[in-house]
C-alpha cells in the first residue's frame, strides 16, 4: 500500500519496527475512538477490603454485577465519591453486601492503575464473586501472526482501517497529499 517495494531488500524505506508503531498507534487510535474490545474479568472479595486494583487494560466499565454465597446475582450501581460523602461521610465503616460500586479516578503519577471500591464494603459472612464487563485497549501487535482487535473474528473486516490509516500517515510524511 506505500509502495516500500525496492528491488533490494536492504533499501526500504521504513523499518519493520516504524511500520509497526504506527500500526499500534492506528489499532490504539481506532480502540479509542470506537470502544470496540470488550472483556470480562471476575474475582472473589475479601472481606473488610475496601479497595481492589482494575485491569490495566480498562477504558471504561460496561457493568459490574455481585453474585453472594447464596447465587443471588446483583447488578451494582456506579456512584461517585461526592455522592458518596455528602450522603454519609462515613461510608468506609459501612459493612455489608454491595449495592454499588466507586472507580477512583486518581490523580497520582505514581500510581496508574485505576481502584474499584465495593458498597458497602463486604464483611466476612457477606463476601461473593464480582463480575465486571468493560471495554478494553486492546493488546499491541508485534509479531507477524498477531492479530489486530485481540483477535476478534467479527471485527476481521475492519482490519483495511488499520492499513488506511499507516498507508495515509506515510503518504503524509512523503508530502504525498493525493
Amino acid at each position: 500500500a506505500i509502495n516500500d517495494n525496492p528491488t533490494s531488500s536492504t533499501r526500504y524505506r521504513y523499518s519493520n519496527d516504524s511500520l509497526v508503531d504506527q500500526i499500534n498507534q492506528a489499532q490504539r487510535e481506532i480502540v479509542n475512538a470506537t470502544w470496540l474490545c470488550e472483556k470480562t474479568t471476575s474475582y472473589n472479595l475479601t472481606g473488610n477490603v475496601t479497595y481492589y486494583s482494575l485491569p490495566t487494560d480498562l477504558i471504561a466499565v460496561i457493568k459490574v454485577e455481585f453474585k453472594d454465597s447464596s447465587n443471588n446475582i446483583i447488578e451494582l450501581k456506579e456512584t461517585s465519591l461526592r455522592k458518596l460523602y455528602s450522603e454519609n461521610p462515613e461510608w468506609k465503616n459501612d459493612a455489608g453486601t454491595p449495592v454499588d460500586y466507586y472507580i477512583s479516578q486518581t490523580t497520582s503519577p505514581d500510581t496508574s492503575v485505576q481502584q474499584i471500591s465495593y458498597i458497602p464494603i463486604p464483611t466476612n459472612t457477606s463476601t461473593g464473586t464480582v463480575t465486571i464487563q468493560f471495554f478494553n485497549i486492546a493488546a499491541d501487535l508485534s509479531a507477524d501472526s498477531d492479530v489486530p482487535f485481540d483477535s476478534k473474528r467479527h471485527l476481521y473486516p475492519y482490519h483495511w482501517s488499520i492499513i488506511n490509516y499507516v498507508t495515509a500517515k506515510v503518504k503524509l510524511i512523503q508530502g504525498d497529499t493525493n
